[in-house]
């Protein structure tokens, strides 16, 4: 449990940090809506969520093959499918 506690710490963090890029919501997965949100916790308020959530706050948005295309290829082959992968998603946060 600790682990996820400090994974969903790192995230909750990083996604604060990176509120107002532009690639924000893309890089992280996270709506506009919820990293505004985010971006006003305090460091205090962060580690109450993240110590208060049982589960990972982000999620794998690739299915099986693609995560098996993304691990076959060079690195900097892998970086640009998953940038392609990534900007391909639907509206609901799933990769077609």
């Amino acid at each position: 449990m600790k682990d996820i506690i400090s994974l969903n710490r790192s995230f909750l963090l990083l996604a604060r940090q990176h509120a107002n890029d532009p690639v924000a919501s893309l890089a992280t997965g996270l709506p506009k809506e919820t990293l505004k949100v985010l971006e006003g916790l305090s460091i205090e308020q962060i580690d109450t969520l993240a110590a208060n959530l049982p589960l990972s706050v982000f999620t794998m948005r690739l299915n099986p093959s693609q995560i098996e295309v993304a691990a076959k290829d060079e690195p900097h082959a892998a970086s640009r499918f998953m940038v392609s992968a990534l900007a391909a998603r639907s509206d609901t946060g799933a990769i077609q």
